[in-house]
């Protein structure tokens, strides 16, 4: 299992994943260069990196108040790992803002954390 939070080094993961490697999960991650970056984009891009290992656990913390850029490429993913019939579980936090975690204690985002551990549990737990 490895946890990526806010890291764009996901598509690496999910274009070879390691023998060791039984599920990912991100909270409110970027998934994809913006389109003017001039870096290594297919490195980074882990929309297209989905049909790799669609069969691969997957979950996604999300937030309602999210940066529009960031929202947009989890958008992507989710539409992308739908597509290919990928393993995805969504969590939506609809009322939290990204950095939830350190904006006291919210029910709401509370309850998401608790499912977001509950299917590690499950997951892992196969």
């Amino acid at each position: 299992m490895v946890l990526l939070r806010r890291r764009p080094l996901a598509a690496s993961y999910l274009r070879a994943a390691p023998s060791w490697l039984r599920a990912v999960g991100f909270t409110y991650p970027v998934l994809a260069p913006p389109p003017d970056w001039p870096g290594d984009k297919p490195r980074f891009n882990a929309v297209e990196a989905v049909p790799e290992h669609p069969e691969l656990p997957k979950l996604i913390v999300r937030v309602g108040d999210e940066h529009e850029f960031i929202a947009s490429t989890q958008d992507a993913f989710v539409a992308k790992a739908r597509e290919v019939g990928a393993s995805l579980e969504v969590i939506e936090i609809p009322h939290a803002a990204h950095g939830f975690e350190g904006h006291g204690a919210d029910p709401e985002a509370r309850a998401a954390v608790d499912r977001a551990v509950s299917w590690f549990v499950r997951v892992l737990g196969r």
